[in-house]
């Protein structure tokens, strides 16, 4: 996994939406879209549960943050 897809995971759930994030992070909302998809793949575990009017972190999803936090920190 590669430190931009947590400094990724981290802006959206700082923003709590795929859109703010990615006008944040100057990418196109699919592609942050199909990055969270693909890091949720390879991880085996829902990151976050999406609705079409609001996002929720899961109780993994805050673990994984918690500790992409701190990698990113001391990256």
């Amino acid at each position: 996994m590669k430190v931009i897809q947590l400094e990724y995971f981290i802006e959206i759930v700082h923003q709590n939406s795929f859109t703010k994030a990615a006008q944040a992070l100057h990418i196109s909302q699919p592609s942050l879209t199909a990055t969270i998809k693909k890091m949720e793949r390879d991880l085996g575990y829902q990151l976050l549960k999406r609705t079409t009017k609001e996002i929720s972190i899961t109780e993994k999803g805050i673990q994984f943050y918690n500790e992409a936090v701190e990698l990113v920190k001391h990256y």
